[in-house]
């Protein structure tokens, strides 16, 4: 049997940086990508979760692989979203 420690450790950092999102003050601008970002967080989360399964369920897995690699979008949009807003308002 593999050892499922690294798997675990994603998914305690992710369910942290949920944590700290949900805690979040976030301007009224930003509201939609924040959201956004959390909720793939947690998507992201929970099929990391779905990887422990593989020596028992081998299409879950295969599922939540493809899910991870679909969250990539996601995650792409919400970083041009913020790159957007850092432009707007002259952050760098």
């Amino acid at each position: 049997e593999k050892n499922a420690q690294p798997l675990n450790d994603l998914t305690a950092a992710l369910a942290k940086n949920a944590e700290i999102l949900r805690a979040a003050p976030v301007p009224g601008e930003a509201l939609s990508l924040h959201k956004q970002y959390l909720a793939a967080t947690l998507a992201l989360k929970e099929n990391v979760e779905s990887l422990r399964n593989y020596q028992t369920d081998f299409v879950g897995v295969l599922v939540a692989a493809s899910r991870i690699d679909n969250l990539r979008g996601v995650f792409r949009a919400v970083a041009e979203g913020i790159t957007e807003l850092e432009r707007k308002y002259g952050i760098t």
